[in-house]
């Protein structure tokens, strides 16, 4: 005789991917709990979800769509001034200015909002364009250096600001 039917059968699926390296985590995790995998994943799944934080959760920075898109637009110009400076001893375009000035604002611009924040997360943009920002104001200041020629204040202070913004950044996911 077979098992009687269940009142609520589970007739519904959800399929999720995983890499290599995430199915042996979770299936490590399952056995230290001392359930099979399918058993550990339901429960995981059904949990009921951790309470916010109150008011220690950090605020989100996020970003307008235009916002971020001028941040792609400017930061590739960056970059490309970067790759040029390092490719010739050139000195630095004229251009490189106003890209900073306009770097300036849109930081200046964007983060109005949450200045009087303690705490705060950036938005995975935000910290990605940040992040690309940063590198390439590092990559120019270094490469004035070795031409002996002082680094634009502009770029110096938007540089100091990249970093203290990242210095606050209090994402659950952040490096």
């Amino acid at each position: 005789m077979g098992r009687p039917r269940k009142d609520e059968p589970r007739d519904q699926q959800h399929n999720i991917r995983f890499t290599a390296a995430e199915i042996v985590r979770i299936q490590q995790n399952a056995a230290r709990s001392g359930k099979t995998l399918l058993e550990f994943s339901r429960t995981a799944l059904l949990r009921r979800p951790r309470p916010p934080r109150g008011k220690n959760a950090p605020t989100l920075i996020v970003f307008s769509a235009p916002v971020i898109a001028a941040w792609q637009q400017l930061g590739a110009q960056l970059n490309d001034i970067a790759h040029r400076m390092n490719a010739r001893d050139v000195l630095p375009p004229s251009e490189l200015r106003r890209i900073l000035a306009e770097l300036q604002r849109l930081l200046r611009s964007g983060l109005r909002h949450y200045r009087d924040h303690a705490r705060y997360a950036l938005a995975p943009p935000v910290r990605f364009h940040l992040r690309k920002v940063g590198a390439n104001l590092v990559q120019l200041r270094q490469r004035h250096d070795d031409l002996g020629l002082p680094a634009p204040a502009a770029l110096l202070r938007l540089l100091e600001a990249i970093r203290a913004i990242m210095r606050g950044d209090r994402s659950p996911d952040a490096a």
